[in-house]
């Protein structure tokens, strides 16, 4: 027996209500659609600054406050429209950068309300399980067992409705046991006992008691209940450990003990939202018993217990199925006149819900579709700002790398006009050497007397005290060599092939390079090294060095360290 009281998870709770219920549109709902949903149906590539305004409007909102009004919506009357609006709004941000853990699971929790909305309310099947299974893979990527379990629970009810619809279905019932099984072990192994036990109750239907194969499982389902140390007072709790007393009985053909447990189940009804439901449950169970037990007068005062019971409270899926119970009844009876006034019954309520839910679909066609137009705008607009991100970041990218490329190009650059320098100035000396000689053609100096004059200018360069003074010069050159300016110059140029600032230069550097890997000298800088060996600017040292051996002097003094550690 099936009344569609499943337990579902609406606004992080157990909600049930009939589809037939009327949910028209609020007049404030109407004005704000009439004010914001043309703009929001608008593409967004070619919205107004109007658009722009009433999306930056929607997204200024808070989540919390978003949550808590569709919350308040979804268990008012006639307010399930205007909680699918705010849900969806909600769901939409889950993308949206800048938001935290929390607020991404309130994103799923409005998910999973929307698929709940969309099948329990506006039988939107297609669109509801679609929802939910979005919703389920990122709870699950988040981990959070508590949302799976939420989810699984309402796409296991959207399962049980056409297993109600499409009557003998062994392997769709099988699946939506297995379903129901994983929330309910999920939610156990939380520790949410509320959630537990309302899904618990869902598994004790008919379609899973009646099918002996899947009481075999269920069997060692309930045994596992039985042995779980649940909190007393956990909401439903007593009703379903009844429903199962009851269960078992029925199996045992224990019927009185059965019958006992219907009562049970009346007293311990604690559902906020469906007591009614729960109380035609218990009142559909008492009529197999009494059928069971061949009680026609019990079973037939049962009956007619649940007509009143349903008609009272307008619960007209469950008064459909008691005229029907009634109709099989009298028919298996030999009464055809009455099988023939419940069936007359049956078929007018059918039509009747059937006229209405036609009559709310109609009403609700253009709240639904505006609301589908925002959603795929907001969808739109999401994946605008995704596309934009990347060719943003692409765009900075890019411009790293040719950062970086010009940072390589304009260092190659200064080390290719370093090296172009000291080509030049090698040039330069060359010239300046065959300038020399030319000058020096008519000199009377000897081979022998150049050798010797040679002999003495290597003494003095080697002498460090003498050619690391500042001052020192050509002039003291030639006095320390005991010749003159002119013959002293001629040597150097003949004999080293050089002038004389490069030969100081080089002897000051070689000197440098022995001050700098010597632990006498450690106390130094190289700008200290450089002062020390008679170069005082820091630059004309650096450009020396590099000329002489054709590195700077860090590199130079870190190879020298890497070299000593080496060893």
């Amino acid at each position: 027996m099936k009344y569609f009281r499943k337990t579902s998870s609406g606004d992080n709770k157990c909600v049930a209500m009939a589809l037939s219920a009327h949910h028209l549109l609020t007049v404030c709902l109407t004005i704000v659609l009439l004010a914001f949903a043309p703009s929001l149906t608008a593409h967004p590539l070619r919205a107004t600054t109007a658009d722009m305004a009433t999306y930056r409007r929607l997204s200024e909102k808070s989540t919390a406050m978003l949550m808590m009004k569709a919350g308040k919506f979804l268990h008012s009357p006639n307010g399930q429209d205007s909680a699918l609006l705010y849900y969806t709004i909600v769901a939409n941000r889950y993308n949206d950068d800048g938001i935290g853990d929390a607020e991404r699971r309130e994103c799923i929790t409005a998910m999973n309300n929307v698929g709940y909305l969309y099948y329990a309310f506006y039988n939107d099947y297609d669109k509801a399980y679609t929802t939910l299974r979005q919703a389920l893979q990122l709870a699950a990527k988040s981990g959070d067992k508590y949302y799976e379990a939420m989810i699984n629970l309402n796409m296991a009810n959207i399962k049980s409705v056409f297993l109600d619809v499409q009557g003998d279905q062994p392997q769709l019932a099988w699946a939506t046991l297995q379903l129901y099984r994983k929330a309910f072990y999920q939610s156990v192994e939380i520790r949410n006992w509320p959630l537990a036990v309302g899904i618990f109750t869902n598994m004790l239907d008919e379609n899973f008691v009646g099918e002996p194969l899947l009481y075999s499982q269920l069997r060692k389902d309930i045994a596992a209940f039985k042995r779980m140390r649940i909190p007393a007072g956990t909401p439903l709790l007593d009703f379903t450990n009844a429903t199962i007393s009851c269960v078992e009985a029925i199996q045992s053909h224990d019927y009185a003990r059965a019958l006992a447990a219907t009562y049970a189940m009346e007293r311990n009804i604690e559902s906020r939202d469906t007591p009614k439901r729960f109380a035609a449950d218990a009142l559909g169970l008492r009529t197999k018993i009494f059928s069971l037990m061949h009680d026609d007068r019990r079973a037939v005062k049962t009956m007619l217990e649940g007509v009143d019971l349903c008609k009272s409270n307008h619960i007209d899926d469950g008064l459909m199925h008691f005229y029907l119970m009634l109709n099989r009844f009298y028919l298996s009876r030999g009464d055809s006149a009455k099988a023939q006034r419940y069936r007359l019954d049956y078929l007018e309520l059918k039509e009747k819900i059937l006229t209405e839910n036609n009559l709310q679909s109609v009403s609700r066609l253009e709240f639904l579709y505006e609301l589908r137009e925002a959603n795929t705008t907001v969808e739109r607009l999401t994946e605008q700002k995704h596309w934009l991100n990347i060719i943003t970041t692409v765009i900075i990218g890019f411009a790293i790398i040719v950062s970086l490329l010009l940072v390589f190009l304009f260092r190659s650059y200064r080390r290719a006009m370093r090296t172009n320098r000291i080509l030049y100035r090698h040039v330069q000396d060359s010239l300046h050497l065959e300038e020399e000689k030319t000058k020096y053609k008519g000199s009377r100096l000897t081979d022998d007397a150049k050798e010797l004059l040679a002999q003495r200018i290597d003494a003095v360069m080697q002498n460090t005290d003498e050619i690391c003074n500042s001052d020192f010069n050509l002039d003291r050159l030639a006095e320390l060599a005991n010749s003159n300016y002119k013959e002293v110059s001629q040597v150097i140029n003949e004999h080293y092939g050089k002038n004389f600032k490069a030969l100081l230069n080089e002897c000051r550097i070689r000197e440098a390079c022995r001050r700098l890997t010597d632990a006498n000298y450690g106390h130094l800088t190289i700008e200290g090294v450089a002062i020390s060996v008679g170069i005082k600017s820091r630059s004309h040292f650096n450009s020396y060095f590099k000329q002489v051996t054709g590195m700077s002097p860090s590199v130079y003094q870190k190879i020298s360290k890497e070299e000593e550690k080496a060893d």
